[in-house]
């Protein structure tokens, strides 16, 4: 136990005194604001058929853990999915690995850290909640365990369960990536129709606990208005924002939830889970057998010419190198200048070269399942096909995430950063070789309504095609990894293409309506990946 403690006590030291840390808990506090929005807002975060409760602790507490569960069960687990990627990367983990520390241990401890982490943003936004209470000023008299006890029984064991998948995806090699990120948000989806609050959906299973506060809020409000008891599946949780107009809800006392035995053993079960999954996730762990060892420099290697550098410090690319250069001694060739051979530029060849490397690695099977959704959008009539197509555009969406860090991630920025107008040539030729593979996911049905005399779906189908790897490059070049894209990806997606959200519809399966907003998305965000891209070469 205290080398468990041990680790969960170190981790928690390292996370908290990194920048992100203060960042984390000021968007707690912008989130305890945006949850609880003033009578006659142009949004609103919980009605039923236009009536909430009065802001008071209760309430408060009740709509504000519902509201940070479902967003923060989400964004807490990419949050805390780098503990044991850290660890390995800096060279860490296989010093630890020389200890007498079981796998079982050092998961443990990560899950407590992670579990803390989580829990001290809960922590900031309860505080925020207490603040908006007296703000709004509908109900001045603070009850803190009123509204302390909903984050405490229902969001802390949500969030403690997502700190184990975070270790659990960790620890198991095909997780560990992007392909782990992007399998949890459909995770994440299956444990919110888990939590479905409305009446008229059978709970198999509340992993989150929505459900538990929700059905005794709206019972509260059915025992006052007449219409809420004769229809308590019309309600809306969320951000929901009215384009003309404002929100005037009428509020009713609440005076909170009683605490059985019967709403508390299922969030006793959960915790229990979590311990469960991290404990089984010792098995697949590799205990930093396979650890990636940071850079170093090697004894001489300047004066050999060669690559190697220190962490944080930029190789110096090697000279190009005769046949008969080996027979020569070291210094003498770490200070020989040797012709340079002029070639002319070939715009074509380039394309394809990042082709290849968009490509490169790609299984024979990923080609069968990307032809087999051109397939079924081809065959299937139209008005289902237009859903379908989504499929094809979430395939690729590991090979768009590299296009942005693929340099950073492979250790050859240096060396792009110093070819010939890398902005000029190596830029454009990155984003055409992930727009042609955006083109393909939406030919089939563009193509069709094309011929059906619709020519909305191709407008839009080559807008998203321009933005998606637009948006790869500039999320890519800004943070220097993929996680960031495949998660806004993979969000946009779900909102937009998968759902039928028009607005957010980037494949152009609901017309030319956001085409042209695209577009412009497209071009700012190559505008932003060229100044940073720029910035980054005027500090080499």
């Amino acid at each position: 136990m205290r080398r468990i403690l041990a680790f969960a006590q170190a981790d928690l030291r390292e996370r908290s005194r990194r920048p992100a840390f203060l960042v984390t808990l000021g968007a707690g506090l912008w989130a305890a604001w945006v949850f609880s929005p003033p009578n006659g807002a142009r949004w609103t975060t919980f009605e039923m058929s236009g009536h909430r409760g009065a802001y008071g602790s209760a309430w408060l507490g009740g709509t504000t853990a519902i509201l940070t569960t479902v967003f923060f069960s989400l964004i807490g687990f990419y949050l805390v999915k780098n503990a044991v990627q850290l660890d390995r990367t800096t060279g860490t983990g296989p010093l630890l690995a020389t200890t007498p520390t079981t796998k079982a241990e050092y998961l443990l401890g990560k899950w407590l850290a992670n579990s803390a982490y989580l829990a001290t943003m809960v922590g900031v936004i309860a505080i925020g909640a207490a603040g908006m209470q007296l703000v709004r000023g509908e109900d001045p008299h603070l009850r803190p365990l009123a509204l302390l006890a909903p984050f405490v029984f229902v969001t802390v064991p949500a969030l403690v369960l997502v700190s184990a998948m975070g270790v659990f995806f960790e620890a198991v090699p095909f997780l560990a990536g992007g392909l782990g990120n992007v399998a949890y948000f459909f995770v994440w989806i299956g444990g919110l129709v888990g939590s479905d609050p409305r009446p008229d959906v059978i709970p198999v299973w509340d992993p989150l606990g929505v459900r538990t506060l929700t059905a005794e809020m709206v019972r509260g409000a059915a025992a006052v208005f007449p219409d809420v008891r004769a229809h308590p599946e019309r309600m809306n949780i969320g951000l929901n924002i009215r384009d003309h107009g404002a929100w005037n809800l009428t509020t009713f006392d609440w005076a909170g939830i009683h605490w059985t035995a019967e709403l508390l053993l299922p969030r006793l079960l959960v915790l229990a889970a979590a311990a469960g999954i991290v404990l089984l996730a010792a098995i697949p762990f590799d205990r930093f057998a396979h650890a990636t060892e940071p850079p170093r420099r090697r004894r001489g290697a300047r004066m050999r010419g060669e690559a190697a550098a220190l962490p944080g410090e930029e190789a110096e690319p090697e000279s190009p190198r005769p046949a008969h250069a080996a027979a020569l001694p070291g210094p003498v060739f770490a200070h020989t200048r040797w012709p340079e051979v002029e070639r002319r530029f070939d715009a074509l060849s380039l394309v394809r070269a990042e082709l290849r490397l968009f490509f490169a690695g790609t299984h024979l099977a990923w080609w069968i399942v990307a032809a087999g959704a051109l397939i079924v959008t081809a065959l299937t009539p139209r008005d289902v096909a237009g859903r379908l197509a989504a499929f094809g555009w979430i395939w690729p969406v590991l090979h768009w995430s590299a296009l942005g860090a693929r340099d950073r991630l492979a250790g050859t920025n240096a060396l792009l950063d110093s070819s010939p107008a890398p902005l000029a040539r190596q830029l454009p030729a990155a984003w055409l070789a992930g727009t042609l593979p955006a083109l393909g996911c939406g030919a089939v049905f563009a193509v069709r309504a094309l011929a059906a005399g619709d020519p909305g779906p191709l407008a839009g189908a080559v807008a998203g095609a321009a933005f998606v790897p637009a948006l790869a490059l500039c999320l890519g070049t800004l943070t220097g990894g993929r996680k960031t894209f495949e998660i806004v990806y993979v969000v946009l997606w779900y909102l937009g293409p998968l759902n039928g959200g028009a607005p957010l519809d980037f494949t152009g399966a609901s017309g030319s309506g956001a085409a042209l907003s695209f577009a412009a998305a497209a071009g700012a965000a190559l505008a932003l990946t060229a100044l940073a891209r720029t910035r980054r070469l005027a500090l080499a």
